[in-house]
């Protein structure tokens, strides 16, 4: 069926042979093509994301250094990384950017808005438990603060051994 269709292209005096030669040689060259684009494609894809990726740690560390002296205006890097991090659907860096932004709602004294962004940010931090240590222990504060002294001992007790293990008894 091929040879017949590409026959109605090719002139009366050249051969079947002539003609499968030259049309693997075309789709030699169009493949060719393809790939060199696809590959460029998937190149300006990679470099777009390192790019996203950066400019959301970027954001994620202008936030750290307000958020002491300036929560209020730390919540705005936050808020930008989240939404980046939404976008590039990347759920390391979306929970990393959910537990900042509840950390800046935290030390403003938000604590129920708080405590839903550390909810939120929990299980995309499970297989960091450096964050999820740190995520936890914040989660106890804000029970904690709003009265709720058994939730607030439930997460302490489960972010103890992970704080533990992970170098960070200041935090405890």
């Amino acid at each position: 069926f091929f040879f017949f269709f590409t026959g109605m292209f090719v002139p009366k005096n050249h051969s079947y042979k002539n003609m499968a030669a030259k049309t693997v040689q075309y789709f030699f060259f169009f493949f060719l093509f393809l790939s060199a684009t696809l590959q460029l494609a998937g190149q300006t894809v990679h470099n777009s994301m390192a790019a996203d990726t950066l400019e959301i740690r970027k954001l994620l560390q202008h936030s750290s250094l307000l958020v002491k002296s300036r929560p209020g205006e730390a919540i705005g890097p936050a808020q930008k990384a989240a939404a980046k991090a939404e976008a590039i659907e990347n759920p390391a860096l979306m929970g990393e950017s959910y537990l900042a932004l509840g950390y800046c709602l935290l030390q403003k004294g938000e604590y129920s808005t708080a405590l839903r962004w550390f909810e939120k940010a929990r299980p995309l931090l499970a297989k960091n438990d450096i964050l999820l240590g740190a995520a936890l222990k914040y989660m106890g504060d804000c029970y904690s603060v709003r009265g709720y002294i058994r939730q607030s001992f439930d997460h302490y007790r489960e972010a103890a051994p992970l704080l533990r293990s992970t170098g960070q008894m200041q935090l405890l």
